[in-house]
C-alpha cells in the first residue's frame, strides 16, 4: 500500500473529507489530493500531525508493505 492509499484509508476510518483533514493540518484541500494521488510527498512535519490525527505512528504511515518496493529510496 502506497504513502497516498494510507492517507485516504485513514482519512476515510476517522470519517473525515479532504477538506475537513486540510483544515486540521493548515493546507489546502488540493494538497490533500495530491499526497492522495501520489503526486506530492508530505514534509516530515505534515507527516507527523497526520499520525497524531489518524491515532498511528509515523512510522506505520511511512512503513513500506510486502510486495511495495515503490516507496524505497536511497
Amino acid at each position: 500500500m502506497t504513502l497516498g492509499e494510507k492517507i485516504k484509508k485513514f482519512r476515510n476510518e476517522k470519517g473525515l473529507s479532504q477538506q475537513t483533514l486540510a483544515d486540521k493540518l493548515g493546507i489546502h484541500r488540493k494538497t490533500i489530493v495530491f499526497y492522495e494521488q501520489n503526486k506530492t510527498k508530505p514534509p516530515a512535519d505534515i507527516i507527523q500531525k497526520m499520525a497524531v490525527i489518524f491515532e498511528i505512528s509515523h512510522d506505520y504511515l511511512l512503513s513500506v508493505e510486502s510486495g511495495d518496493s515503490s516507496e524505497i529510496t536511497v
